[in-house]
């Protein structure tokens, strides 16, 4: 009997499984595919804690103001990478050289420095540099860059050995991992399966997100069970009160689906 199920074996839910089966839970951490074979080995490894540039530049202080509180987790959750590597006993190329974000015109620099001051209320160590204090710190810049912040607390890890190293000490834990297991039934190893998704995908079209769904789950699985699984046939029975319109749009004039 298992205390919790966790879903999704990247580096969040396996770091949670972990810490489950550390608190003395009962915890089996279960994966479709290959564990950390997704975004969370697909990145740059950045540990970050300065507010998003982008985001701000489009949404405004009032928006960072809101995204505030979220520093100082971040500040928090660098701390914990700190200590990561001895915890799990192993080398993840964990390495803190600081983060800089870099300005080229007046204007990108005065927004950096608004958003500069938001930072610090939180809590964040930012230094606003010129553009010769820039060129001591990386000369490899182009000629254009003019200044920016630099952010001592933040560094890096490297994404292809933070998960399984993660794994490895959720088993030593005592977490039981299903992996590889999003094609159970069709490889006759569950006779079915019930999948707990919420939003459950079906207003998602090719192109848009709709009614809280951001991609459509199920149009996914259907292709995937015909064009990758090599099935004929698959039937989608959609029992919702809402009409499932981002399903049939994907599936539209595919006489292999019948919905």
């Amino acid at each position: 009997m298992q205390d919790v199920i966790v879903v999704g074996a990247g580096l969040a839910g396996t770091a949670a499984a972990l810490n489950l089966a550390r608190a003395g839970m009962a915890v089996t951490l279960v994966e479709a595919g290959v564990p950390g074979g997704q975004a969370s080995s697909a990145n740059a490894g950045s540990l970050h804690a300065q507010i998003p540039h982008d985001p701000f530049r489009t949404l405004g202080a009032a928006w960072a103001s809101r995204y505030r509180p979220a520093v100082s987790l971040l500040i928090h959750s660098i701390g914990l990478w700190r200590g990561l590597e001895a915890d799990l006993g192993a080398d993840l190329e964990i390495g803190f050289g600081g983060g800089l974000l870099v300005a080229t015109n007046d204007a990108e620099m005065a927004e950096i420095a608004a958003k500069a001051e938001i930072e610090r209320e939180a809590g964040l160590e930012v230094e606003l540099i010129g553009r010769d204090a820039l060129r001591a710190r990386a000369p490899y810049l182009a000629p254009q860059a003019m200044g920016g912040a630099f952010a001592p607390i933040e560094g890096k890890a490297n994404p292809l050995l933070v998960v399984p190293a993660l794994l490895r000490a959720a088993r030593a834990a005592g977490v039981t991992v299903a992996a590889g297991t999003g094609d159970a039934v069709i490889d006759g190893s569950a006779e079915n399966a019930f999948c707990a998704v919420r939003p459950p995908g079906h207003h998602a079209t090719r192109d848009q997100a709709m009614g809280f769904c951001f991609f459509n789950n199920v149009a996914v699985a259907a292709r995937h069970a015909l064009d990758v699984r090599g099935l004929q046939r698959v039937a989608v029975i959609d029992f919702d009160v809402h009409h499932g319109n981002g399903t049939e749009d994907i599936v539209a004039g595919d006489e292999r689906i019948l919905m």
